[in-house]
């Protein structure tokens, strides 16, 4: 039954963008838990089983239902053995995983890939070192303690392995990361035309190269970065690319933040059935994958209720996103969620309450200003 496992995850292997990707996943998702009863039966730390059944099942949960009992049994198992790039290639997974989860255990998330790059220097395998790297930057964006040099300095190392190797694709990935940084961190005119740069640089990488899942991310940051910008037009068609190539290419993370953008755009446009529509559609792509409702999708959709006059209705989400992020293991971003929400919750009860200036700083990083003004002006 193992080996019947194995085969069977290595005939439905398709990577996003591939015309045969749907029907894989279909089979996969169909299949999971009898692959994941015969995988977790597993004993013996034969590379081969754990590479090509355990592992190989574990990216495709990464993927579309983040879970840990297949990745954790693999990380038992390899230990065993001799073979830092399959103990790389685990570790990094299960990295990824967790990034991916509802929750984010985010000391142990790091404490992956920094042991996944030791063993890939090691080796030596700098592709796999670089995107490391970047997986670094990412799960450091969660950490409470978080410096931006320590973000930037992850990336910079990434970019010199992907330079040494020609990588075009690795070089589009950092240019992503550089714009994410530009647009979460800053403020400032000069840097938001460096960022708009980083941005339209890896979108046109991707597009070049093909890599649909990679320019579905980038798409939706560009959309990012117009919302901030109160460019709410050009923010919508980008958001409306990334969804339906995101949904081209069964690619339900893609979708999940596309629409999650989308219903902040269309607040912002004064569209608020619009906007709850899409916030709810968002919360049933993330069940869909095995997630619980994020606190941000529950947030936008206490606002959309709350211009629509369903004050109860706008309570009780509120609630409920309040809720998810005390429920969360504290991130970078865990205070200024929950300062936001409070407010907005007493903001509800008492209209004319403005908010003290942690309460403002908090809102301003979620929301661009016209549409904060917006929210502030009647709900």
């Amino acid at each position: 039954m193992i080996k019947a496992a194995c085969a069977f995850l290595k005939e439905h292997e398709a990577d996003f963008g591939n015309p045969s990707y749907k029907e894989h996943v279909a089979a996969l998702s169909q299949e999971e838990g009898n692959l994941e009863a015969i995988l977790l039966r597993v004993t013996t730390s034969d590379p081969h089983v754990i590479r090509n059944g355990l592992l190989s099942l574990a990216q495709y949960q990464k993927n579309n239902r983040p879970r840990v009992d297949i990745i954790e049994h693999a990380l038992k198992l390899v230990q065993g053995l001799d073979d830092k790039l399959l103990q790389g290639d685990i570790l990094s997974c299960y990295g990824d995983i967790s990034m991916n989860l509802s929750y984010i255990h985010i000391d142990k998330c790091l404490q992956h890939f920094k042991e996944a790059l030791d063993l890939f220097l090691s080796v030596p395998d700098k592709k796999k070192a670089a995107e490391t790297c970047l997986a670094i930057n990412y799960a450091l964006a969660f950490h409470p303690n978080v410096t931006l040099d320590s973000r930037i300095d992850a990336i910079r190392e990434a970019k010199i392995n992907f330079e040494s190797i020609d990588d075009e694709g690795g070089i589009g990935c950092c240019e992503l990361a550089l714009g994410e940084l530009g647009w979460q961190y800053s403020t400032e005119e000069e840097t938001f035309a460096v960022t708009l740069s980083s941005l339209e640089l890896a979108e046109e990488i991707f597009a070049e190269i093909k890599n649909l899942s990679l320019h579905a991310v980038t798409t939706i940051r560009l959309a990012s970065f117009y919302y901030k910008r109160c460019q709410y037009d050009l923010a919508s068609s980008w958001a409306a690319s990334s969804l339906e190539e995101s949904q081209s290419i069964g690619y339900p993370i893609g979708c999940l933040l596309a629409l999650r953008t989308l219903g902040q755009i269309a607040s912002a446009q004064g569209d608020h059935e619009g906007s709850l529509q899409h916030f709810i559609e968002s919360i049933k792509v993330g069940k869909s994958m095995g997630l619980s409702p994020s606190g941000d999708a529950l947030e936008g959709m206490g606002i959309a209720w709350a211009k629509l006059g369903q004050v109860i209705d706008a309570h009780k989400a509120f609630e409920e996103a309040l809720h998810q992020h005390y429920s969360e293991e504290p991130t970078r971003n865990s205070e200024h969620d929950i300062l936001r929400i409070q407010f907005l919750l007493n903001h509800l009860r008492n209209p004319k309450l403005s908010p003290n200036n942690n309460e403002l700083r908090a809102l301003q990083k979620w929301y661009s200003q016209d549409h904060l003004d917006r929210i502030l002006t009647v709900m």
